[in-house]
């Protein structure tokens, strides 16, 4: 029997009942949010292929071919575009834009088109992103799972002790480690695998939750870069004061206020 499932929860294999987990493969395809206009151009190309016009007859395609080609050259056109003509992309992009929302922006830009207008542009598509809604920060932390929670609470933990910049990777893994000795018995279920933390924390960076401090330095290793909350530190606190359901362990790491 084979299982799949989709899901934004990183620790999602750790979620399983131990008999579950011992009997599956947990194999997992991490699909990473767009990085830059590269990866949109793809996106953006497949979205937009139109058929082979082998596959129609002869007569209809010899009346679909001069739209097919006027089509497929406009739309080599826009992606080749995106790089320099589109700062809504650029902007969302900074945010984590997904192949998924790119391809709804195509979804509306397609609606658009009409006989005075029949070719998708660049203004239509970036017209499609601004409507888009951004996720506000409390709806994305309603999705995070507890590894990474735990690693925004570790990073704002610096920001309470006033501890002096760069926060880095290696520190927040330093908090992780005293929130694990600090309630052995209570806290035994969040030792996660540092392959876990290092993907949670990079998941954070594509949600936009952390960033990393500009400039970044050259020649300086990934856990040693300096870090900064993309989110107000009080919205993360407020959150795990209300949240319902959040295991108390966390819970009591999240709103105890470490001088």
């Amino acid at each position: 029997m084979a299982v799949v499932g989709l899901t934004t929860r990183i620790d999602v294999a750790d979620l399983l009942e131990k008999r579950v987990r011992s009997r599956c493969s947990q194999r997992q395809l991490l699909l990473p949010a767009l990085t830059g206009a590269d990866d949109c151009s793809r996106v953006l190309g497949a979205a937009l292929s139109l058929p082979s016009l082998l596959t129609y007859s002869s007569a209809f395609a010899a009346k679909a071919k001069p739209f097919h080609t006027a089509w497929s050259a406009n739309s080599a056109a826009v992606c080749a575009s995106l790089a320099t003509e589109a700062p809504q992309l650029k902007r969302r992009l900074s945010m984590g834009v997904t192949a998924g929302q790119l391809q709804t922006a195509v979804r509306l830009a397609l609606l658009e088109l009409s006989e005075q207008q029949p070719l998708v542009t660049v203004e239509k598509l970036e017209t499609a992103l601004r409507t888009l809604v951004l996720p506000r920060p409390e709806t994305i932390l309603v999705e995070c799972s507890y590894v990474e929670l735990l690693l925004l609470l570790c990073l704002k933990k610096l920001l309470d002790k006033e501890l002096p910049p760069p926060h880095t990777f290696r520190l927040v893994l330093r908090e992780y480690a005293g929130f694990l000795m600090a309630d052995a018995d209570g806290t035994r279920q969040f030792d996660y695998p540092r392959d876990l933390l290092t993907k949670a924390f990079e998941h954070l960076i594509a949600l936009g939750l952390i960033a990393h401090a500009e400039p970044r330095p050259r020649g300086v290793a990934n856990d040693q870069l300096p870090l900064q909350l993309a989110i107000d530190a009080e919205v993360i606190y407020e959150y795990v004061k209300g949240s319902q359901g959040l295991a108390n362990a966390i819970r009591r790491f999240g709103t105890t206020v470490t001088l």
